[in-house]
């Protein structure tokens, strides 16, 4: 069907990363639309926007560049570049070390190592594009001690038993944890159960940012405050003191690099709005805000959506392409088979032991658990994003959960049928891994066999109103059920979704609020305007 339309794209997304075909799928994808030529065409998803991809030269790529790390220690191979190019690129960083009394190439092999030492790195050298570690083996290591312990985290992304799992492992883990720091606008149960010292925020409409614009087709929107809420900071502010604190404790002399904790931070409010205001083309920022019908930049339709922007001829004589090193679409990826054989390009001048090889195509693999041969958990789950909520978030808010008091559980008439459960009855599900709870919710919408629930956690389960306090997420907690004991090669991504679970019927947990008037407690009761002295 897809083949044989006219024009078409298919999105890709979360869908795939929350399964053990994270690298493959995408890959697939890429190929489809290539061999059908569906590549800077009207109506296709594989586009280039903007002057900035129009460039001179033949365009370049410096994958893992989402941190500033590896530009910072003069590792990783910009692709575009000659190896010439790369070579004095990296070596101006080294000699930028030297000049400030800092061997520079024993910075970077000094970085190097610790890429290589990360948790799962080795074997996952995809995790190098976002500098992270696998997650499996991070919570191995916790418990285990084994190659070594981390002692000491530092949070930012709300409630990890609502979005990493297998939770009740990951408890064990964060049990084991010397210290916790979380900076957050809201306590959640990680917070409560987990967390040594909390960090109050401001949630994303409590504070202005050009940093990350709302971006609309050719606008992009600077993001002003709307509201302040509680005793709360400005979210840049925290790591930064915490960064500067320890250095001041520890040392400079003892710190690799004592001045990293600056790189993506603003000494001020008034530094940042000023340098928003410069790239927006404004004189200030309230310049920008006292023009509330253009608080956005623009560029012209014309400029921003170019077709077939690989046949422009650049300054080398030749069409652009793209930013791969054979300056074609890699329909078979030889860029994969690089990464697991030396880490190229995010250790280049460096080799990283290699692994097995990884698919430079897409090869389909049947789930490790699958409803084709598990006879003992014959359904599959599944999960998705609900405009109700974000991943963990707003599981406080009374308004909105209001609307969606409790996960729903959508399922055919004919599988809830099987089990004899219908409309609205409370549900037990199972995996291999442990057991949550949903109400039914019987649609024609979803396919026999399949199942489709959400992200749950109850905050309500710390309210003193309770004869008995809960961690929050084990009563729903989808994560509870889900997996990483069997990975993507590639990007150690786990199994949140299309695993396999059983089902019967159940009542409702206790502890867990359905009607409107149960979250009173929720409601925000604000005397007088609180006013937090912004720092940095």
């Amino acid at each position: 069907m897809y083949i044989s339309a006219d024009f078409g794209g298919v999105s890709g997304g979360v869908f795939s990363d929350h399964q053990e075909c994270s690298s493959t799928a995408p890959l697939g994808m890429l190929a489809i639309d290539a061999l059908l030529g569906r590549i800077e065409t009207p109506l296709s998803a594989y586009q280039n926007h903007g002057p900035a991809s129009l460039t001179a030269d033949r365009p370049t790529a410096r994958l893992g560049e989402a941190s500033t790390s590896f530009a910072r220690y003069g590792l990783g191979w910009t692709t575009g570049f000659t190896k010439e190019e790369n070579d004095r690129k990296l070596d101006k960083v080294v000699e930028g070390w030297n000049e400030k009394g800092r061997d520079g190439e024993q910075m970077r092999r000094y970085f190097f190592q610790s890429r290589c030492d990360t948790l799962g790195a080795n074997a996952h050298k995809g995790i190098h594009q976002w500098q992270t570690c696998a997650p499996k083996e991070l919570r191995q290591a916790i418990t285990t001690g084994e190659p070594y312990r981390p002692r000491v985290m530092y949070e930012m992304s709300g409630n990890k038993y609502a979005v990493m799992g297998p939770s009740l492992q990951w408890k064990d883990a964060f049990d084991q944890q010397d210290f916790v720091i979380q900076q957050y606008p809201n306590m959640t149960s990680f917070t409560i159960q987990s967390v040594d010292l909390f960090l109050p925020t401001t949630e994303w409409l409590e504070y202005d940012s050009y940093e990350s614009p709302g971006t609309h087709f050719n606008r992009h929107y600077a993001r002003c405050a709307v509201t302040h809420l509680g005793e709360t900071v400005n979210p840049f502010v925290s790591p930064y003191q915490v960064g500067k604190s320890v250095v001041e404790h520890l040392g400079a002399e003892n710190c690799f690099d004592p001045d990293a904790f600056k790189q993506p931070f603003f000494e001020s409010t008034e530094a940042a709005r000023a340098a928003w205001a410069e790239q927006m083309g404004r004189s200030s920022w309230d310049e920008m805000l006292s023009d509330i019908d253009k608080r956005y930049t623009e560029v012209p339709l014309n400029q921003y959506m170019v077709y077939k922007q690989y046949e422009g001829i650049v300054s080398d004589g030749l069409p652009r392409g793209f930013a791969t090193m054979s300056r074609k679409v890699e329909v078979y990826s030889e860029a994969m088979l690089r990464l697991a054989r030396t880490g190229f390009p995010y250790m280049y001048p460096y080799e990283q032991p290699s692994c097995d090889d990884y698919s430079p195509i897409c090869v389909f693999k049947e789930p490790t658990e699958s409803p084709l041969t598990d006879t003992e958990y014959p359904l599959v789950i599944t999960t998705g994003r609900l405009p109700h909520f974000h991943h963990g978030t707003m599981r406080h808010a009374p308004f909105i959960r209001e609307l969606m008091p409790v996960p729903e559980l959508r399922i055919n008439p004919k599988t809830a049928a099987e089990y004899g459960i219908e409309h609205l009855d409370w549900v037990k599900i199972t995996s291999r891994r442990g057991s949550s709870h949903a109400r039914a919710y019987l649609t024609e919408g979803i396919a026999p066999g399949v199942l489709i629930t959400e992200r749950f956690w109850n905050p309500e389960c710390f309210d003193d109103t309770q004869s008995s306090i809960t961690p929050g997420f084990e009563e729903c907690g989808y994560n509870v059920m889900s997996a990483d004991e069997f990975q993507n090669p590639v990007f150690a991504t786990n199994s949140y979704r299309a695993f396999t679970v059983k089902i019967e019927k159940s009542t409702r947990p206790e502890r867990i609020w359905i009607e409107s008037e149960q979250f009173a407690p929720f409601m925000p009761a604000l005397r007088d305007e609180p006013v937090t002295k912004e720092v940095f």
